[in-house]
Parts: C-alpha cells; structure tokens; sequence
C-alpha cells in the first residue's frame, strides 16, 4: 500500500545545485505522462478550473527553468 503525504502546506524551501536541478529536469522529461488517471485529472481539474494537458505541463516545466534562471 502507498502512502501519500501532502507536503504543499509545509514552510520550507529546498536549495539544490544548478546540477542538481538539471538532473531533475532530464529526469522529469523522460517520464513525463501522456495522460493523468481519472481521479488524478478530477483534483487537477478541481485545482485549476481546467483539463490537464501535456503542454500544461511543459508550460510549468519552462516557467520553473525560468525561475531558477534568474537566481543564478
């Protein structure tokens, strides 16, 4: 059995190196998902008032890139 913990409410950050985070992006490019299951697109939907899309996500991919940029 798999035990989920929602972490979203917890006041941290986390710090990686600029190579660690490229690790996790090529990581995250070879296993992005194609499609959501229903219950996971239902909370997507109920979070964001829209479908879930693969360009939703590699939208959210570049705007993090972005963002990690600019603390370099």
């Amino acid at each position: 059995m798999k035990s989920e913990k929602d972490l979203s409410n917890l006041p941290m950050s986390l710090h990686l190196k600029r190579s660690s985070w490229e690790n996790i992006f090529n990581v995250v490019q070879m296993c992005v998902p194609v499609s959501l299951e229903p219950k996971e697109q239902r909370t997507y939907f109920d979070r964001t008032g829209k479908e879930w899309t693969v360009g939703d996500f590699w939208d959210s991919v570049r705007e993090l890139k972005k963002q990690l940029e600019k603390e370099d």
